[in-house]
């Protein structure tokens, strides 16, 4: 029930009516949950959580923008929050039922949209177009990409078609509406993000089935790229070099991005288009504003959990929210924070615990030592050259 309320929750004539209710909802309901789901085990990937969230608070001291931090930091809470939630949760397959049918209803409305209905507000642009109760194709699409996964690995083959038009372009299916041509049908809104996720969950899941299927998609991918590439595409790696350009080793502080941007992107032209909220790159910006060794830790700790023996669905799921975040910012999105937080606490069930951990690394250390004193007691005495005597000989009479 509450999947299904996030994912239709849309207020109108409220300040970006498709994202402060959804994090306001997330914000009053998860830590009241959150606080009363038992925790089964503190394992390592907890662990690793809690530190990245103490250094994202402690950047605070150096945040050029300190309002923007506390935002940043509060979505990592309800994200961690989430995670809680997940690891206690039996399974995830009703997340997933009442995701779809949320998502149904953004379905159809995108297909009034492309049909020329337009019920409910959105973005300018072809970013907007069949975008549903979410404004912007991409806000949409990123959770949908993970639910189809989800309602795919579960075997609920009723619900892929509330979904499938939220992660395709509808007009793809319809298209009359636009030009004949190939390049007119690849030039249609869609993102690329959701598309690559779906993608690389596809190539993990047919690698030790069929590696030439593997390859026949990396190739089928490569091309579509290089077709789809214009001018969102070049201004992206305008953004990715000048985020790294004004890199540091700590890090420029939680929220600094949008603040310090202008200050180290001479190529980007301000004036002419509009100022980057984000680098279009989650893990670049974590790395940008937290340090690159906080970023690799993150992304580390994900891969660990999606590499782990826990249900396969959620690790399909993850490794399409990994890519999905390479080229977008999915972790700013409520719907996509939800179902990430949910699916990382499902997989960490099959982490190893903690204090496990730490009793196995004390183990380790007591066996090491005594290993090491059975050598040295095991070893030959040596000879005693003073006086001429060898070891276990009496000494000459007269010397005593």
């Amino acid at each position: 029930a509450f999947s299904f309320i996030l994912m239709v929750t849309f207020v109108p004539g409220l300040a970006a009516p498709a994202t402060t209710p959804r994090w306001a909802l997330l914000a009053a309901v998860v830590p009241a949950v959150a606080i009363f789901t038992p925790c089964r085990r503190f394992t390592v990937a907890h662990g690793l959580g809690a530190l990245l969230l103490g250094w994202a608070a402690l950047s605070l001291f150096w945040t050029p923008n300190g309002w923007d931090g506390l935002r940043i930091i509060a979505e990592l809470a309800i994200f961690a929050a989430l995670f809680h939630i997940g690891a206690a949760l039996p399974s995830l397959r009703p997340v997933y039922i009442g995701a779809a049918l949320g998502l149904s209803v953004s379905s159809l409305l995108a297909v009034m949209q492309v049909l020329g209905l337009e019920l409910v507000d959105r973005i300018p642009g072809p970013t907007g177009q069949a975008a549903g109760l979410f404004m912007n194709r991409n806000y949409l699409a990123a959770p949908a990409a993970l639910v189809l996964i989800g309602l795919i690995g579960h075997r609920l083959w009723w619900a892929l078609p509330l979904v499938l038009p939220s992660v395709l372009p509808v007009a793809v299916m319809m298209p009359w509406n636009y030009g004949e041509s190939v390049r007119d049908l690849l030039a249609l809104p869609m993102s690329r993000g959701a598309v690559l996720g779906l993608l690389a969950a596809g190539m993990l899941w047919l690698w030790p089935r069929s590696r030439a299927a593997v390859v026949s998609l990396c190739i089928a991918a490569s091309a579509a790229l290089f077709l789809l590439m214009g001018p969102s595409t070049s201004s992206r790696f305008v953004i990715w070099a000048s985020t790294l350009d004004g890199m540091t080793w700590l890090g420029n502080g939680i929220g600094s991005f949008y603040t310090l941007f202008p200050s180290h992107a001479p190529a980007w032209d301000f004036l002419g288009t509009t100022r980057p909220v984000h680098a279009h790159n989650d893990w670049l910006e974590f790395a940008y504003e937290l340090g690159p060794l906080a970023g690799i830790c993150l992304l580390g700790t994900l891969i660990m959990l999606a590499a782990m023996r826990g249900p396969e669905p959620e690790r399909f799921i993850l490794i399409a929210l990994i890519t999905e975040a390479a080229f977008g910012f999915p972790w700013h999105f409520a719907a996509t924070v939800f179902l990430g937080g949910l699916v990382a606490g499902q997989l960490c069930v099959a982490g190893s615990a903690l204090c496990g951990v730490f009793d196995r690394g004390r183990a380790a250390l007591r066996a090491g030592s005594r290993r090491v004193a059975a050598y040295l007691d095991s070893r030959p005495q040596r000879s005693h050259r003073r006086f001429g005597l060898s070891a276990g000989s009496s000494p000459p009479e007269g010397i005593g």
